[in-house]
């Protein structure tokens, strides 16, 4: 449905639109709760690509039917990527989560590419990043355990598109449901409403800010990745997002003034290993032509 070069198009374009607004999210202060935010995000971005898909609902939802199996792996991958990666920032920092989310994808696909030299880069980076941060075990948990779900998320998304002749907009509109469920437990036993935003003042202000997160950082750029699974293979996918934090780097250093120098240096040393050979190949084939 979509061919290579479309696929890496929506590839940069997602980088770029999510790292940029990662940038801006980070400056509002939005406190709310993890679990009053996952479940936000999850019922808001479920009922955005409902009514973006409304003219294929029907298509979309008897395909479920047909593959409930490979829907279910693919839509609880989702919800843990998204819900561990939450957590992951609220208990480290936003610039370690990150890096270590997209290099725990490009590691599974490294080991699914079963090229042992990747897998051994993606590693040091990985040490590199927890020794730069000085993280919790638990924040670096929650990290890795979220790379790992965005990897298979990728695979099992592109196998239910393939399988079923999905569009994009079929599978966003379809893929929400079991993380609203464990986001709605979550919230039920662990939010705590004195400190939450049904008590808030000024929780309009709020509203909006959490209107603001989820589209800006979630809605818009899955408008892009989606297509970008769809399109290429997922280790191939999962060595290029290592391009997401280093992209966030140099966009958080030109507008907050804030450079995370190791863990720019830990992610790129990744970046460049996993992406040279095909770099290369790209320049044999310009050079040639």
């Amino acid at each position: 449905m979509y061919t290579e070069r479309q696929g890496l198009t929506y590839t940069f374009a997602y980088i770029a639109i999510l790292s940029l607004s990662s940038v801006f999210v980070e400056k509002l202060s939005l406190h709310v709760s993890i679990e009053m935010m996952n479940l936000c995000v999850a019922v808001m971005a479920a009922l955005t690509f409902n009514a973006m898909n409304i003219s294929r609902l029907g298509v979309a939802y008897r395909a479920v039917r047909s593959q409930p199996r490979l829907w279910l792996w693919m839509s609880v991958s989702i919800a843990g990527s998204w819900i561990l990666s939450y957590y992951c920032t609220m208990t480290s920092s936003a610039d370690f989560s990150m890096a270590l989310v997209f290099l725990s994808c490009s590691l599974i696909g490294a080991i699914f590419n079963k090229n042992m030299l990747k897998v051994l880069f993606c590693l040091l980076s990985i040490g590199l990043c927890f020794d730069a941060a000085r993280q919790s075990l638990l924040s670096t948990t929650y990290g890795i355990a979220s790379g790992v779900c965005l990897f298979f998320y990728t695979y099992y998304s592109k196998q239910y598109a393939a399988k079923n002749q999905a569009t994009s907009l079929d599978i966003l509109s379809v893929r929400f449901f079991p993380m609203m469920i464990v986001a709605a437990a979550l919230f039920i036993m662990y939010n705590n409403p004195k400190t939450g935003i049904l008590t808030a003042s000024s929780s309009l202000h709020i509203w909006g800010l959490i209107i603001l997160v989820c589209f800006a950082n979630r809605v818009i750029p899955m408008l892009f990745f989606q297509p970008a699974v769809q399109a290429l293979k997922p280790d191939r996918l999962s060595f290029l997002l290592t391009l997401v934090p280093l992209t966030t780097y140099l966009f958080e250093s030109a507008i907050n003034r804030h450079f995370p120098v190791d863990l720019f240096l830990a992610v790129g040393i990744s970046t460049l290993a996993l992406n040279i050979d095909r770099i290369w190949v790209s320049a044999k084939s310009a050079y040639h032509f």
